[in-house]
């Protein structure tokens, strides 16, 4: 994480749980130690970012029509934040 850039790290819904030590809290804290930012994707996303100094959030649902849609096509949607991200944070 010293080295990188950006990180990015995901979980299925950002939450108060998360808060209490799931995956993206851990992650978010140790790259934050090093002044690296960090983009979470997810499924779903009940957060603001800010309480784990997210630079950025992406959530599938809200480029999806409906919880049904999201969920059915759960691989193009992460594939097309994933070009979004890259759009976002190129140079």
């Amino acid at each position: 994480i010293q080295q990188a850039d950006l990180v990015i790290t995901g979980e299925g819904k950002l939450d108060d749980q998360t808060l209490k030590g799931k995956v993206v809290s851990g992650v978010a804290a140790m790259a934050n130690r090093h002044g690296v930012p960090v983009i979470a994707v997810c499924g779903a996303n009940t957060l603001q970012g800010d309480e784990l100094g997210l630079k950025n959030i992406y959530s599938v649902i809200n480029i999806s029509t409906s919880i049904e849609e999201a969920i059915r096509d759960a691989k193009e949607k992460v594939t097309d934040l994933g070009f979004q991200i890259i759009k976002d944070n190129t140079l």
